[in-house]
């Protein structure tokens, strides 16, 4: 497993992930892929980052830190697919993000 920045070739990937977990997991509704896609850009602006998992080939986790100022972030899209729940993967993206951070 291995832990690569976002970039918009992943688009499509992560949306087929966020959509697999919070519409057919959770059964949140109302995200679009509009929605999704919106959300996505905010990751690529200034100081902000999203992470992906990758596992052969596979997207298989996601998490982003958002700059609320100089000293502050905000932790946002801690997501990991079902099938590779507790196998340390969200605390990976967690420790990137708390390196990135420092």
């Amino acid at each position: 497993m291995e832990i690569l920045e976002y970039i918009n070739e992943y688009k499509e990937n992560v949306n087929m992930l966020m959509h697999d977990i919070l519409v057919d997991e959770f059964g949140f509704n109302q995200f679009s892929d509009e929605i999704l896609n919106a959300q996505n850009e905010e990751y690529i602006m200034g100081n902000n980052k999203l992470w992906l998992a990758m596992e052969d080939g596979e997207i298989v986790g996601t998490t982003g830190l958002i700059e609320i100022s100089e000293d502050h972030a905000l932790l946002k899209k801690v997501y990991v697919k079902e099938s590779h729940r507790g196998k340390g993967i969200a605390q990976q993206l967690l420790n990137q993000c708390l390196e990135y951070a420092k």
